[in-house]
């Protein structure tokens, strides 16, 4: 019975075999380099049949297909039409290099020399390529010759950026024709990237040089007295409050009265002024020959916070003020335009 069914199983086995093509294959990129280890399928039209195998040293495939059969070969987002039907065959060493990305990649190499005058090869140098419709980049360094490759998907745009520099080169690849395989040749200039990291290094001495020197320039301006045009502003928060008209006020460096800046007539009362900062403008502060008017006083002060004290002639109006001096000018300005430049700062009082 064993020896039975043997026997009937071997004629199954052996139609099996015979309606199978051993196909030997060599598959290779656009850019000939071999597909060596990876997976690749091979995928009859009507997809009821499919292999799957990992390529070998030079892409080299041992598969066994259907017979009168057309495959496709699938290589991650690769679909490869262009394989010939298995024939009837019962093998088949396909001796050529069958590459199944032909006509959707560019070889682009470009060259890339020194802008320094020298026009030497940049080699070991750094170049990124950006992909202007997905944002992709991709980043190789050029060979002992200058010499940069990057495979590229056509029909696309490209910029192509070194560490020194942006969009030193640009490329649109169309479809090339179909052409299987393309290759364009480009050169371009760049500072070398050794170049970039001293320029940094110089930018941050630069930068400390300038902060040392503007922390100098800070402190000195601080020892140059400006012309500030002081004037009394008042300002109340009660509803219905009357604010008082002042006459001639006295100013003082103290209380105690020792030394006496000079006197100011009037004041001025607007709600919000001492809050935000603001000050006078000089059509109101000056007169018609550029002298300065009655209402404000003119005084030589540094820049800084100053305690002054205010005095009426019959004493009934006394008051200790702060003046805040903010100088934004440049050491320099002030030192040539010290007797023209001023600015007004008012006294506050509040009631």
């Amino acid at each position: 019975m064993k020896n039975l069914l043997v026997l009937l199983f071997l004629p199954v086995f052996f139609l099996s075999q015979n309606n199978k093509c051993l196909l030997t294959i060599n598959l290779y990129r656009a850019d000939k380099r071999p597909l060596d280890n990876k997976l690749v399928t091979f995928r009859s039209d009507d997809e009821q049949h499919h292999v799957e195998v990992i390529t070998g040293k030079n892409g080299y495939c041992k598969v066994a297909l259907n017979k009168n059969t057309h495959y496709n070969i699938i290589y991650e987002d690769i679909f490869y039409s262009k394989l010939f039907k298995i024939p009837y065959s019962s093998r088949i060493d396909y001796s050529g290099k069958v590459i199944i990305d032909g006509g959707l990649f560019a070889i682009v190499k470009l060259k890339v020399l020194d802008n320094s005058g020298n026009n030497l090869p940049l080699k070991s140098e750094t170049i990124i390529c950006e992909s202007e419709e997905t944002g992709e980049l991709l980043e190789n360094k050029t060979d002992q010759l200058g010499v940069v490759e990057f495979y590229l998907p056509r029909n696309s745009n490209y910029k192509f950026h070194s560490v020194f520099e942006k969009s030193i080169k640009s490329i649109s690849i169309d479809d090339c024709n179909g052409v299987s395989i393309y290759r364009i040749s480009l050169r371009t200039y760049t500072t070398p990237e050794s170049q970039y990291y001293l320029r940094i290094k110089r930018a941050e001495q630069e930068a400390i040089a300038r902060e040392k020197q503007r922390k100098l320039e800070d402190s000195l301006v601080g020892t140059i007295p400006i012309t500030v045009v002081l004037f009394i502003n008042t300002e109340t928060n009660k509803d219905n409050f009357k604010l008082p008209y002042l006459n001639e006020v006295n100013v003082y460096t103290s209380k105690f009265k020792n030394k006496k800046l000079g006197i100011i007539n009037g004041n001025w009362s607007v709600n919000g002024l001492c809050e935000k900062g603001y000050g006078l403008c000089s059509r109101v502060i000056k007169n018609k020959d550029g002298s300065f008017v009655n209402a404000v006083l003119p005084v030589k002060l540094k820049r800084g916070i100053h305690q002054l004290y205010l005095e009426n002639n019959n004493g009934d109006f006394k008051k200790q003020v702060e003046v805040n001096v903010s100088v934004h000018k440049s050491y320099e300005f002030l030192k040539n335009n010290s007797e023209s430049y001023y600015i007004t700062s008012p006294m506050c009082v509040l009631y």
